[in-house]
């Protein structure tokens, strides 16, 4: 999940909105939500969305930036601005079993995780990248990380669409880096 904090107001503040910030890695800018804290008819505590703020791209305008992945960023941000909203719902009250919601909202929604291992087209989406990074780099150390990176996924998420690419016969396992649990059984023997 990625970095956030939360505030809470004062006691004399004169916002009594709940802050909560999200820095995720995808975004070159944290994005902040408001919420106010209300009880309903039986007094439970509900969390009322009162607004957001973000940071802007960069535009294609501006001389010696490149803009793509700033383009990129933002596209990300409309497409997962919901998924964003409803894990800082959760980050309101950060006890464990939200936390491990909003980091569940996190891995399906915003990662992909689940979808990711279930498609041919995403899989194979990833071995395509991986190849290219390695013919690119002319090395395999780092380019799993590198390929999250490029795809905006998790290492895990690259590595095990990797690992069912072997396992379907559309890799050579000749082609990856060691997995860490296979050093430490090589390690123990």
């Amino acid at each position: 999940m990625p970095p956030y904090s939360v505030t809470w107001p004062m006691a004399r503040a004169d916002d009594h909105r709940i802050r909560v910030e999200i820095r995720p890695p995808a975004l070159p800018w944290p994005v902040v939500f408001y919420f106010s804290e209300v009880r309903d008819d039986a007094e439970q505590i509900l969390f009322v969305y009162e607004g957001s703020e973000d940071g802007a791209p960069v535009g294609l305008e501006q001389d010696g930036i490149d803009a793509e992945p700033a383009m990129r960023a933002a596209e990300h941000w409309r497409e997962h601005r919901g998924d964003y909203q409803r894990m800082a719902e959760f980050l309101c009250r950060p006890i464990p079993p939200n936390l491990e919601l909003a980091a569940q909202v996190y891995a399906a929604k915003i990662l992909r995780w689940r979808r990711l291992r279930r498609t041919d087209a995403d899989r194979l989406k990833v071995r395509d990248a991986y190849r290219a990074c390695v013919a690119r780099n002319g090395r395999v150390h780092g380019a799993i990380q590198e390929v999250a990176g490029d795809l905006w996924l998790n290492r895990k998420a690259v590595r095990h669409a990797l690992d069912d690419c072997v396992d379907r016969g559309e890799m050579n396992v000749a082609e990856l880096p060691p997995s860490r649990r296979a050093v430490r059984l090589a390690e123990r023997s």
